[in-house]
């Protein structure tokens, strides 16, 4: 398990309010083999996501 967790929030499809997943699409690409963060792309639902503000502690 990795230490951090990082999730990007948005809709894609709303322009704008996409840059959370964008963003973390990007890190994935980039980092994702280089840091101990899970990268997240928590898309709409975030209710969903609960679990992982429960399970890591930054």
């Amino acid at each position: 398990m990795k230490q951090a967790v990082a999730i990007g929030i948005g809709n894609i499809l709303l322009k704008d309010d996409g840059i959370g997943i964008h963003i973390i699409n990007c890190f994935i690409k980039k980092y994702s083999n280089e840091m101990n963060v899970e990268f997240v792309d928590g898309g709409t639902q975030v209710i969903d996501l609960l679990t992982y503000f429960l399970d890591y502690k930054k």
